[in-house]
């Protein structure tokens, strides 16, 4: 069936492919047809294209020459015009121009009020270099007299406390001989070792125990006393004491310590040695070394020290007069100096002003001096300029109207355009209906290749059908012959399985048998282990625990002997002996019994209680009382000096508190009206107001709320504006402090970037009426076209050559007084 199919199939393609063939020389023809008229359209179109391009360039070139004609004129009327506002220019620069003669003498007087202002500068330095030394100087003396005053109660310090103490020494009863007795410093302890408690007997006082004044025989007896050892002083000769004690003081001798011993043997009866330091040595063998002055030698130590202590305080009193007097003539130069430089700095400040008005003058007549001649030489560039240009442009007019004049006429070339236009027409129609014709065919034609494609493609599809059929039976036929031989050689398979399985039984009983002989005597194995492991942890265990118990008594046997060595070293620092010797100590025999050491430590606790309690003796207690009770009476009158300074400065601070409230509220007032009357201004109506926020009952710790209103706006704070509204709100505040207390200069910066052109005209009017009513000049840096209209002088800069900056300004004031007299 497939091959007849394909056969039918065949038959009809070849019927289409002649039905192409005819289509195909039809439409080679009706090609052929359309590129001749596509050619004929395209020679028409180039002609038309022609034409109508120079149509086109005849009137460009027509439009140009008129605009030109047009241009010239309008250039030769404005170069006219130019050269008249130059000329009526010049007039009247020169007429402004600064007088030379004027110029010449303000220079004069500049350098004349510049080299006086130079002198004073001068002055005005050693003016203050004085002052700085007198200054110095003062806190020199300043400090020479606090530190002589403070030298000087201390010394009337210590003066009283020595005089109040020997004063306390005093008794009722009769007077001891050391208060008759003066000695040399330095001699004190000598003479309270050699006399010792033999200073505090009085002199001639019956009824106790006294010195007495020599009689005869003792006199004799004093004549005949023997002289003590060769090449030592006598402490006599050191000592002014009473005839009572003369005797006494000769038989004593001043030596140094080393001495000592060695003179000791040729001592007589009666006599002694002594040292600075306080040691003795009598004639009977007696050595006393010299552990601490004796209270009569301190006695006499202090009224040593009290006779020198009266001359310096005679020395400080006159050290703090000096001090003082070098204080007050030192304030007087200082005063005198500062009124020569107040007197310098007015003077100075004076010729400063003149020098400032002068050299403003002089640079204002310089500066306009400098623009004539700048602006001179600028128009009477400007001037040949625009000779030469009005005679360029008059050439040029002349020039372009003979172009004009020489144009060809535009109405042939409008009639040829007409013409090519109506045959591009025609040629257009019927090359159009020759390419519908075409259209139509190459359709068909497409619709007849489409159909022989499909024909072809069934004709080869029904083919290979059939061949694969074929294929197909030929595969078939071939695996029924494998099938059958395979099933015959399976057919032998069950009998070589059922001999291979018998084998395999036979061999699995024997290795059965085999392995339960091997889990027997594994079990007996593992019985023998386990009983071994049993026995060796028991040993180890035991040697652990014999380890133990040794480390444990080696450790008792360290710690028992470093407390035995502490113990030693404490019997060692605490009683300087051996363990040994303290029984001894202890006063124990060998044959008592020890006491139990709870018993043994409840005494020493004891002892040592009734020992710290005894505490140290203080020789000085009474000293220290009266140092405390002077340092407590100071104290006092000084914390009553600053609870004193506390409430005035209190009522200081108060004062300053109720003066800063007036003027605060006075300030806020002033500011408020300007702020006020600002706003109206620069918003053209509206209210604001601004209000303290007063927590408090202090304004100086309150705050500050701006409440706007714009025109046609409900009243709002300053976050709740827009951009512009707060900055002109800011402004207003800002200007209404600044109104309170103006500054002769004040600048802007780029205050008018977030403002639109409106309000930029407002702040402009606002700038225009303060500096009308206040001396106040106003720089204001700004990149914006309205407020530099506004402005009375710009500043800029500019780069005439790559890389050299160059300021220009301009005077636009002048600038429109100029172009009003032009």
């Amino acid at each position: 069936e497939a091959q007849k199919l394909s056969q039918s199939l065949t038959s009809e393609l070849d019927v289409l492919e002649g039905e192409i063939k005819e289509a195909s020389s039809a439409d080679q023809s009706l090609r052929t047809s359309c590129k001749t008229a596509a050619e004929e359209l395209t020679k028409v179109e180039a002609q038309l294209s022609d034409v109508m391009t120079r149509q086109s360039e005849a009137r460009a070139k027509r439009s140009s020459a008129e605009a030109e004609c047009r241009e010239r004129t309008a250039q030769v009327n404005r170069v006219k015009q130019q050269q008249e506002q130059i000329v009526a220019q010049l007039k009247a620069a020169a007429a402004a121009a600064p007088d030379a003669e004027l110029l010449n003498k303000l220079k004069i007087q500049s350098v004349s009020l510049a080299d006086t202002a130079t002198k004073l500068v001068d002055r005005q330095a050693r003016a203050e270099k004085q002052i700085a030394d007198c200054r110095e100087k003062l806190e020199g003396a300043n400090s020479k007299a606090g530190q002589a005053r403070i030298t000087l109660k201390q010394v009337e310090t210590e003066r009283d406390t020595l005089a109040k103490l020997l004063q306390s020494s005093d008794t009722d009863g009769a007077q001891p001989v050391v208060e008759q007795i003066k000695v040399s410093k330095g001699y004190e302890v000598a003479l309270g070792a050699a006399l010792g408690d033999d200073l505090e007997l009085p002199i001639d006082v019956e009824g106790s125990m006294h010195w007495k004044a020599a009689t005869s025989d003792s006199a004799k007896a004093f004549d005949e006393d023997h002289p003590l050892p060769e090449g030592l002083a006598c402490l006599a000769d050191f000592v002014d004491a009473p005839p009572e004690l003369q005797r006494r003081l000769r038989q004593v001798g001043i030596l140094d310590a080393e001495q000592g011993d060695q003179l000791q043997a040729h001592l007589r009866a009666g006599q002694r040695l002594v040292s600075l330091e306080g040691d003795l040595w009598r004639w009977d063998g007696l050595v006393a070394p010299g552990d601490a002055p004796t209270p009569a030698a301190q006695r006499l130590a202090a009224r040593n020290r009290l006779e020198e202590l009266i001359s310096e305080q005679a020395d400080a009193a006159m050290a703090v007069v000096e001090a003082e007097q070098l204080f007050v003539s030192l304030t007087v130069e200082l005063k005198s100096a500062s009124d020569d430089q107040n007197a310098l700095r007015a003077e100075h400040k004076q010729v400063d002003a003149e020098l400032g008005k002068t050299n403003n003058q002089l640079a204002q007549m310089e500066r306009a001096a400098q623009e004539s001649e700048v602006r001179l030489a600028a128009l009477g560039d400007t001037e040949t300029t625009a000779a030469h240009s009005l005679q360029l442009a008059s050439e040029a007019l002349t020039a372009s109207e003979e172009a004009l004049r020489k144009l060809a006429d535009l109405d042939e070339l409008d009639s040829e355009v007409a013409a090519y236009r109506e045959g591009v027409q025609q040629a257009r129609a019927k090359s159009t209906q020759l390419h519908t014709e075409l259209t139509v065919l190459e359709r068909a034609g497409q619709q007849r290749q489409a159909q022989q494609a499909k024909l072809v493609a069934d004709v080869k599809r029904w083919s290979e059908r059939s061949e694969q059929g074929l294929q197909q039976l030929k595969t078939l036929q071939q695996r029924l012959t494998e099938n059958r031989d395979e099933k015959a050689s399976v057919a032998k398979v069950p009998g070589q399985l059922e001999e291979r399985r018998s084998k395999l039984m036979n061999e699995l009983t024997q290795a059965e048998a085999e392995r339960r002989a091997a889990a027997d005597r594994l079990a007996e194995a593992e019985n023998g282990l386990k009983e071994a492991n049993s026995t060796l942890r028991a040993a180890q265990g035991d040697v652990s625990e014999q380890r133990e118990i040794r480390a444990r008594a080696d450790a008792k046997l360290e710690s028992a002997r470093a407390r035995r060595a502490d113990i030693v070293r404490q019997i060692q620092e605490g009683f300087e002996t051996q363990p040994e010797g303290c029984l001894a100590l202890a006063e124990i025999g060998t044959d008592d019994k020890l006491p139990s050491l709870s018993e043994a430590d409840a005494r020493l606790l004891r002892l040592k209680t009734d020992r710290e309690r005894l505490g140290g003796v203080n020789l000085q207690a009474t000293t220290e009382l009266e140092e405390l009770n002077t340092q407590f009476n100071t104290l006092d009158g000084e914390r009553a000096d600053v609870e004193e300074a506390i409430t005035k400065l209190r009522g200081g601070i108060a004062s300053l508190n109720r003066e800063g409230r007036k003027r605060l509220r006075e300030a806020f007032e002033t500011v408020d009206g300007h702020f006020q009357s600002l706003f109206t201004t620069l918003f053209g109506g509206g209210e604001a107001k601004l209000e303290m926020i007063d927590d408090s009952e202090d304004p100086l710790a309150g705050g500050l709320e701006i409440i706007a209103k714009p025109p046609g706006k409900k009243p709002t704070t300053l976050s709740l504006l827009s951009g512009g509204e707060q900055t002109l709100t800011a402004l207003s505040l800002i200007f209404a402090v600044f109104l309170t207390n103006p500054s002769p200069i004040c600048v802007l910066d780029e205050v008018d970037a977030p403002l639109d052109d409106a309000n930029v005209d407002r702040f402009c009017t606002l700038m225009e009426k303060m500096a009308s009513e206040t001396d106040t000049r106003f720089l204001v840096i700004t990149h914006h076209p309205m407020t530099m209209a506004r402005v009375d002088r710009l500043f800029g800069v500019t780069m005439v050559e790559r890389g050299v900056s160059q300021l220009v300004s301009v005077d636009l004031a002048a600038a429109e007084e100029f172009l009003e007299a032009g």
